[in-house]
């Protein structure tokens, strides 16, 4: 039994036990002296599922089977191989240059031909990150006795995959007014002190409520992280002039 090479087809709706495929040839490179194809699939990082049909890769007048022989993945791709579909996936944040082989076997007599592909899989130009062991936390206080820096801390706070750095800026969005009593969050109260590190200047006997706004900056790209700043008087128990007096099996009341 003979097997010979036909073109690579990149399927674009695949449905399992359909008569029918909708797809897309993928044209190759050149052909090897030995007559080998030389494919090369080309994808932007963190693509979704490509998935490739193998009995349009391999044909034979015999039933064929079909593995994944071995991958170079680099980092970029994970890829599978069920019945005749050969999947390639992306592992996040990878790209650069990969390469499965495929080996079709004929069932009848055991012979073998296998397939080289390789894969480019290009970057892009990922956004900042909030690093899971980052220190920022919310701020509540009663109003204070005396003016005070809040400290921001945004030490390793982000993380940028692209290791191309981030910038940080802090804006607020206020969440009262000056009718209820509170004084607005504004940017002229943050001071950068350096090292991803930031003041913001309070006062005493005020009152505010606000979301501070932490951004990462990177090429345009940008992650904010919010916390929320609350200086403000604590509830307080109005002592009663008389004491309350029920009966047994009182029943509820409202005091005012």
């Amino acid at each position: 039994m003979k097997n010979s090479l036909i073109k690579f087809t990149f399927i674009t709706s695949f449905l399992i036990g359909a008569a029918q495929l909708s797809a897309q040839t993928i044209s190759y490179d050149s052909i090897a002296d030995d007559n080998s194809r030389q494919d090369t699939l080309t994808f932007v990082e963190d693509f979704s599922d490509a998935k490739y049909a193998l009995n349009a890769l391999f044909v034979s007048s015999d039933s064929l089977s079909f593995k994944l022989n071995k991958i170079n993945a680099n980092g970029a791709i994970s890829a599978t191989v069920a019945d005749d579909t050969l999947t390639i996936s992306a592992l996040k944040d990878g790209y650069g240059q990969a390469s499965v082989e495929v080996t079709a076997t004929n069932t009848a007599d055991q012979t073998t031909l296998s397939q080289l592909i390789s894969v480019i899989v290009t970057a892009v130009d990922d956004p900042p990150a909030l690093n899971p062991d980052n220190r920022f936390v919310d701020y509540y206080s009663n109003q204070l006795t005396a003016n005070k820096n809040i400290f921001i801390d945004c030490v390793n706070g982000f993380v940028d995959v692209d290791d191309d750095g981030y910038g940080l800026t802090i804006t607020f969005t206020n969440l009262s007014n000056a009718a209820a009593g509170y004084t607005d969050l504004d940017t002229s109260m943050v001071t950068d002190i350096g090292n991803g590190q930031f003041n913001i200047a309070v006062a005493a006997s005020t009152k505010y409520a606000g979301n501070v706004h932490i951004t990462a900056d990177a090429s345009g790209k940008s992650f904010t992280k919010t916390v929320k700043l609350v200086i403000d008087n604590a509830p307080a128990l109005i002592d009663a002039e008389d004491p309350i007096t029920v009966n047994e099996d009182f029943a509820s009341f409202k005091k005012k």
